[in-house]
């Protein structure tokens, strides 16, 4: 009987997993984590409203973030508008709330149950008219506690000491709520005696803006751009407004933690985070202007930047595109394509090229000269021959232990036969030092030949291409 080891299959595993990592440094591997954001001047228009969801889609085919739950799942703390829905009005936001606390007064819990979550909501996505309103913001606390009132009447004690934590943790001083009669103060008491033994947490909050006023669950908390409040844990609203100009943050502070919340109002301010998309809207979008927004995003993202604008150039409208990367908040890769025919190949050729450095000769890269058709832009050589080269002699490494654990067949019951296994591997460790070494002598841009490497079910294939 004879025990083999089944080469082929093992050759295949190795060969995929060094030519996995020549295919990453080629350009052909999956694209670091990255997200698309939109940039338009003065407003976003119907155009970019046509042709945007064309470009999000192409770009979701890179494995680039382009809807806005993937943006906003990549990006955290993203600034909300101050409100959400430009057709409410305060005046309307107030009567809304009303209608729920007279329901409590005439004694009818399910109309208020039935009324004010819905409206309470609203007015947490609507911030900017609550911290601008002393009476919206008083038609609030009172729509809370009479919906925490109505908990309590239908028997829905967790649901109501749900509301009185969320009144305990967001009022800047003593909750005074002796006017709601008795049931209210045995259950403010009950929550105040639990939140006294929690560990509080500390909340620092910083805007470039001076003159900012810096508001935490709807109360005015600080003025002058700095804010320091120690907190009970968990989620709070912070709205920063200046001048008619609110944007919202959600954090959530730790106990015995300290939560940093660093706003650069300059980029923030011109922030729009819809439902649909996400970018950046300024009003005069010159060349620096622009580079600077987009430094100062990537400087501040956790992933890297892909950003998009659509322009007019000549008669024509383009679309120009840059990826930035995080770390080092400069630009990698910028490029231009043409619209007005084609344009989703177009756009899925702009995408390849942003996202996985694939040339299309549609795509000008912005600031050099156009790619050849799936042409890796191979400016240097270095990381993909210290690949080839450290992959290459792991291969030998391992050719040369199968080798010395060979045995020959003498009539015993069991032998290890590893010799053609060995030969296999060495010579696959051989081929790729040869490749890597060639790409640390050649000089750069002396030939247009390079390496390719296939992978495949069972199979592993490296070559050179060329001009002839």
């Amino acid at each position: 009987m004879t025990m083999m080891l089944s080469y082929q299959r093992l050759v295949g595993s190795a060969a995929r997993v060094v030519f996995a990592g020549v295919l990453v440094m080629l350009g052909h591997g999956p694209a670091d984590a990255q997200v698309l954001i939109e940039m338009h001047e003065g407003e976003r228009s119907q155009e970019a409203a046509r042709v945007m969801p064309m470009i999000q889609e192409a770009f979701a085919k890179e494995n680039v973030a382009s809807s806005h739950a993937e943006v906003t799942r990549q990006l955290s703390r993203l600034p909300r508008p101050g409100v959400n829905d430009p057709k409410l009005t305060a005046d309307r936001l107030t009567a809304e709330l009303d209608i729920g606390w007279r329901a409590w007064v005439r004694a009818r819990p399910e109309e208020v149950v039935a009324q004010l979550p819905s409206w309470i909501r609203v007015a947490e996505e609507n911030l900017g008219l609550v911290v601008s309103s002393e009476k919206v913001r008083t038609a609030l606390f009172r729509g809370r506690v009479a919906l925490m009132l109505a908990q309590l009447r239908l028997g829905n004690a967790a649901e109501a000491k749900d509301v009185m934590e969320e009144l305990v943790r967001s009022s800047p001083g003593p909750l005074d709520i002796k006017d709601y009669g008795s049931q209210a103060e045995k259950l403010l008491l009950d929550v105040s005696t639990t939140v006294a033994r929690m560990t509080r947490g500390k909340l620092l909050v910083a805007v470039t803006q001076p003159d900012a006023q810096i508001f935490v669950n709807e109360y005015g908390v600080a003025r002058g751009g700095s804010y320091t409040g120690n907190m009970l844990p968990g989620s709070y609203r912070v709205v920063v407004q200046v001048n008619d100009l609110t944007r919202r943050y959600d954090v959530t502070v730790s106990a015995g933690a300290e939560t940093h919340l660093e706003i650069d109002w300059g980029l923030d301010s011109q922030l729009v985070v819809s439902d649909r998309w996400i970018g950046i809207v300024a009003r005069d979008l010159t060349p620096a202007r622009e580079r600077e927004l987009m430094t100062s995003f990537a400087r501040r993202s956790s992933v890297d930047i892909v950003f998009v604008r659509l322009h007019r150039s000549g008669a024509a409208m383009a679309l120009r595109g840059h990826w930035y990367r995080r770390s080092t908040a400069k630009q990698e890769r910028g490029g231009e394509i043409r619209l007005g025919g084609d344009d989703e190949r177009k756009a899925a050729a702009l995408a390849s090229y942003l996202a996985r450095d694939l040339g299309s000769p549609d795509v000008v890269p912005i600031g050099g000269t156009t790619l050849p058709i799936q042409q890796a832009d191979r400016s240097s050589a270095r990381p993909l021959a210290w690949g080839l080269v450290s992959g290459g002699l792991a291969l030998i490494a391992t050719g040369a232990v199968l080798f010395a654990v060979d045995e020959d067949d003498t009539g015993a019951f069991t032998y290890t036969d590893t010799a053609r296994l060995a030969i296999a591997v060495g010579a696959a460790g051989l081929v790729a030092t040869s490749l890597g070494g060639y790409l640390f002598l050649r000089k750069r841009g002396a030939s247009e030949s390079g390496p390719t490497a296939l992978v495949g079910p069972g199979a592993a294939m490296i070559g050179w291409v060329g001009r002839f």
